[in-house]
């Protein structure tokens, strides 16, 4: 088990009891190999399976650069779109954004793990991607209007940050 160190796990604790029943203490995991701000933890629930948290810190720049307003954050703003088209995504099972905590479906072990024990699924699974990507590009033109993705520019400050971000 990890120690899910700067995340408000008291909240974590709280969001992960309302929405499957699971009481503290938790048993998390951290999914580790991402390459954003935003922290994984694969979360143990009391009937044997387990939900993904997902933790972005709220003064992180993704979320600063998120409009203001009623919106949800860009990432669920991004899900539910590609939910409403269609295309497979984790359920989403809570949130507590004020937190920076989202709850998600647990879809299980990453790509890598996966091929680390079944190597020859690679072409397999790698053409299953190109196809599920090209029928997501499909079923999103046009684009909603007012849809985030419209909205989000690649500008200098985005890709100053993210250059920034892949040197740290």
């Amino acid at each position: 088990m990890h120690r899910a160190s700067g995340i408000p796990l008291a909240r974590l604790e709280s969001l992960v009891h309302e929405t499957t029943g699971t009481p503290a203490p938790l048993e998390l995991d951290e999914i580790l190999g991402g390459a954003s701000v935003r922290r994984f933890f694969r979360v143990r629930t009391r009937d044997g399976g387990s939900v993904v948290a997902m933790y972005a810190p709220v003064q992180s720049h993704e979320i600063a650069k998120a409009p203001a307003g009623p919106r949800p954050w860009p990432y669920l703003e991004v899900r539910t779109l590609l939910e409403n088209h269609g295309v497979r995504v984790p359920r989403l099972v809570g949130t507590a954004c004020d937190d920076g905590l989202v709850l998600l479906e647990d879809l299980g072990d990453t790509l890598a793990q996966h091929l680390a024990r079944r190597p020859d699924d690679r072409d397999t699974l790698y053409r299953m991607a190109v196809r599920d990507l090209a029928r997501a590009q499909r079923a999103l033109d046009p684009l909603p209007r007012g849809s985030i993705v419209l909205e989000r520019a690649f500008d200098e400050d985005l890709l100053r940050w993210e250059v920034e971000h892949f040197l740290e």
